[in-house]
């Protein structure tokens, strides 16, 4: 039987680097996963994650809200094709914070603010679902 995607060590450290605030190194543990992965469905679902921590990379270690808004408007368009869980991830809640934040980005390029002025703790954290 294959080893579930979501319990592999890659995944798992890139969820741990994801709610510690480190977006990039996040995203390189999910892409190793993305670049083996054959099959469409969790390939899908990979890059949605991939995209959305590159938008929090983007808004924070770039510092450019529209571009990090274009990427998690990708990334939820990519995961609202998954149920509230999927694989053993609490999706549901990590989309929903995500729509929040969009509305954030959207005001810092609206009103001209800076990144500075994004609330951190919108982020939503990525929860596994307990088994």
């Amino acid at each position: 039987m294959p080893e579930l995607l979501t319990t592999r060590p890659e995944f798992l450290e890139g969820v741990r680097l994801y709610n510690s605030g480190q977006f990039y190194e996040a995203h390189e543990q999910w892409e190793i996963l993305w670049l083996a992965e054959e099959r469409d469905e969790p390939r899908l679902f990979l890059q949605g994650l991939i995209q959305l921590t590159s938008a929090f990379h983007k808004l924070f270690g770039q510092r450019h809200p529209e571009g990090a808004y274009r990427l998690l408007e990708r990334a939820l368009a990519k995961l609202d094709a998954y149920p509230a869980s999927y694989l053993g991830v609490a999706l549901g809640p990590l989309r929903d914070g995500a729509r929040t934040c969009l509305v954030d980005m959207a005001d810092l390029t609206r009103l001209g603010l800076g990144v500075e002025r994004f609330d951190r703790t919108l982020v939503p954290p990525l929860a596994m679902m307990a088994s």
